[in-house]
């Protein structure tokens, strides 16, 4: 599972209120699970979960990768 999270920075960090709850709710992982990320700009992020509590939780970053866009047209 992919999630969004548009600000990536070295260190710990804190998914939106929306990801967390799938997080939590949903999928319902837990401190020391991984996740992937990206950031919508090309770069992919694996990330281990810290505290998953409440409407916040914090990851800090393990890995980062750019992955170079495809070029695509429309015709």
């Amino acid at each position: 599972m992919l999630f969004y999270q548009p600000i990536i920075t070295d260190g710990t960090n804190v998914l939106a209120e929306e990801e967390s709850r799938h997080i939590q709710k949903v999928l319902r992982l837990a401190a020391g699970d991984t996740i992937q990320l990206t950031d919508g700009k090309g770069f992919l992020y694996k990330a281990q979960l810290l505290i998953p509590q409440g409407k916040n939780t914090a990851f800090k970053v393990i890995n980062k990768i750019f992955v170079a866009p495809k070029n695509y047209s429309i015709h």
